[in-house]
């Protein structure tokens, strides 16, 4: 984050700070996919140096080995990843996001403001669609996946399938405002 939405170190889900290369090289000299595309996490680190050990993964492990997918297996992977992360300068309120790599949902649990990215075009997460019509069915789509991940959790997220914030929804242009002083 050098600038971006802001921003100045990695405390929120946006590309500049979530967005961290997995790179794996194998020992050996092993052939391997030269890349994959799909939506992989810190936590699968963990997995995958097991599996490419050897040593059998403990049951409860939240990551995945993504050793399958470098060697072109059929596997079935997951469709999206979701994060989060309160921090000070979001005003002690939580930044919810989901996104499969193309796309990205992110929710704000104070202010209940939400944003909508189509990364391949807009890969700086410049242009927020929240409020295009011709998005309106894929942004209730993200909504719900967002709203499967928080459903059943203590902090009350969702109510009766829908996001719950903690204040009244503000404008875009007030909550960078407000942020900025």
């Amino acid at each position: 984050m050098m600038g971006d939405h802001h921003f100045y170190r990695k405390t929120v889900g946006y590309e500049g700070s979530a967005r961290v290369p997995f790179l794996v090289r194998l020992p050996g000299g092993r052939a391997v996919r030269p890349r994959v595309d799909e939506v992989v996490e810190l936590r699968d680190i963990m997995p995958t140096v097991l599996d490419i050990a050897g040593v059998p993964i403990p049951a409860g492990v939240d990551g995945v080995s993504v050793l399958p997918l470098m060697q072109d297996a059929e596997v079935t992977w997951r469709s999206e990843i979701h994060g989060e992360h309160v921090a000070e300068v979001l005003g002690n309120q939580s930044m919810h996001w989901v996104t499969d790599g193309r796309r990205k949902f992110i929710w704000f649990s104070g202010s209940g403001m939400e944003q909508f990215f189509d990364l391949d075009g807009d890969p700086t997460e410049s242009r927020n669609l929240i409020h295009q019509p011709d998005r309106a069915e894929e942004v209730a789509g993200w909504r719900n996946r967002l709203v499967a991940h928080l459903d059943g959790r203590e902090e009350g997220f969702v109510s009766d399938g829908r996001l719950v914030a903690d204040r009244p929804v503000q404008t875009e242009m007030s909550w960078v405002r407000a942020l900025l002083g």
